[in-house]
């Protein structure tokens, strides 16, 4: 070990930067090669340690926790190296080929899963014509072509197995969109083979070749190409009715601001009653998206450019004024109206946003009741089932606050956790100047 030491510090001595880039590339080679065949000696060592329990005289209970206490190895990895240095003893034409610097570490792991496969299920001949076949196409291409050739190997192993795999892989799928405190939009997601093939077919079509004066990411283009997408399928119009409207992109703002002026100072405060302003309770309104928030003055007259404008007058403390359109359904633009005055379902604690939202008639329809603003109000498709189905009961007072109550013996749904009882919250809209909605053309 001396000697290996006394090589690294001689090595790190040298100046990349005194020879040409063609000798350091070739010195990389050779370092890289050196490299493979030092993780071949280390899986021989492991593989030994393993054998002889040797963690144990440190009170590792497994090979694996040795490796992520002494070598601050993660789990993940350690569970890999001490798998793949068993495999190797069982499969010596790999072990050769890692030794002698032919393969890369990240190629044995690629192909022992898959050759324990084939020795498992195919005479000894057989499995080791897979072995030679896979270890040829490592030798001379890359891990992930290689990876490819594994998976097809595999699936041909085992072809009830690669079905089984195939719905389990569907079964992991899922995808969060969080919007951030400051509005941004954080995307993290996992799809099977197939959702990824159609998804990044799509993005590679709509984001296109790179152009010499394209100056983004490639991450930056396929962001765009995916809000591009988006914005075709709202463009197009083939989308599903969302609370009885075609969805779109909802931007709420004054004509003031959509005529080339800034941000104001609103008069009363949230939930403060119309002519009370309060000092230290003013608020500052400007333009805003529907589901991200506020959004600069010039990002408004930019969408405003190409949207159907849907003009909706406000009172002083920022509250929709009566539509009139009285009929059993709300109109589109009452929809658009009771989203800005109740913010999504007004059930206490809920968070449903307005496009998760029916309009419930506080007083039913069928009872007398009139399509009115001031006798609508939004609930999720959830809660409505509780005012229906489980008798629960929504006021609205004269200041804008809602009322819930739950009758006694009223009967919950299995899933609910809302304590019984009475619960009253505020308004949910903040104060804002008269003004307009534009809705994006769907």
């Amino acid at each position: 070990m001396r000697d290996l030491t006394a090589a690294i510090d001689e090595l790190d001595a040298f100046d990349p930067a005194s020879v040409p880039s063609s000798v350091l590339g070739g010195r990389l080679t050779e370092l890289d090669r050196a490299l493979a065949r030092l993780h071949g000696l280390r899986a021989r060592w492991l593989a030994e340690f393993d054998t002889a329990d040797g963690g144990t005289a440190d009170g590792a209970v497994t090979t694996a926790a040795w490796l992520r206490q002494t070598c601050r190895t993660g789990d993940h990895d350690a569970r890999t190296q001490v798998r793949v240095a068993a495999a190797l003893r069982r499969l010596p034409s790999t072990a050769a080929a890692l030794a002698a610097g032919e393969i890369s570490w990240a190629h044995a792991v690629a192909l022992t899963s898959v050759l324990a496969e084939a020795a498992a299920r195919l005479d000894p001949a057989d499995a080791a014509a897979v072995e030679q076949t896979l270890l040829r196409l490592a030798r001379v291409d890359t891990v992930d072509r290689l990876r490819i050739a594994v998976r097809h190997t595999a699936n041909a192993l085992d072809p009830d197995g690669a079905l089984a795999r195939a719905d389990r892989e569907f079964h992991r799928r899922w995808l969060t969109a969080a919007v951030t405190d400051d509005g941004l939009v954080h995307l993290q997601g996992v799809l099977d083979a197939e959702g990824g093939a159609i998804l990044l077919a799509a993005l590679d079509a709509a984001a296109g070749p790179p152009t010499p004066d394209d100056h983004r990411t490639r991450g930056q283009a396929r962001a765009d190409a995916l809000v591009d997408l988006a914005g075709r399928q709202l463009d197009a119009g083939t989308l599903p009715t969302v609370g009885g409207r075609r969805p779109h992109l909802t931007l709420t703002a004054s004509i003031e601001s959509l005529r080339g002026g800034t941000a104001e100072l609103t008069g009363t405060a949230a939930g403060t009653h119309a002519g009370a302003a309060q000092p230290g309770r003013l608020l500052v309104r400007g333009p805003e998206l529907g589901w991200t928030g506020p959004i600069p003055v010039e990002t408004a007259r930019r969408l405003a450019c190409d949207a159907f404008v849907t003009r909706l007058l406000l009172d002083p403390d920022g509250q929709p004024l009566h539509l009139g359109h009285t009929r059993r359904l709300a109109s589109p633009a009452q929809r658009l109206a009771l989203a800005h005055r109740d913010g999504g379902c007004v059930f206490p604690r809920c968070d449903r946003p307005p496009e998760w939202c029916d309009a419930h008639h506080i007083t039913s329809w069928i009872d007398g009741g009139r399509t009115d603003l001031e006798a609508l109000c939004l609930l999720c498709r959830f809660h409505h089932r509780f005012v229906h189905e489980y008798g629960w009961i929504v006021t609205r007072d004269a200041l804008g606050r809602y009322t819930v109550e739950r009758p006694p013996g009223a009967v919950l749904p299995r899933e609910n956790r809302t304590r019984p009882g009475r619960l009253t919250i505020g308004p949910r809209s903040t104060a804002t100047p008269a003004g307009t909605a534009g809705a994006r053309a769907p």
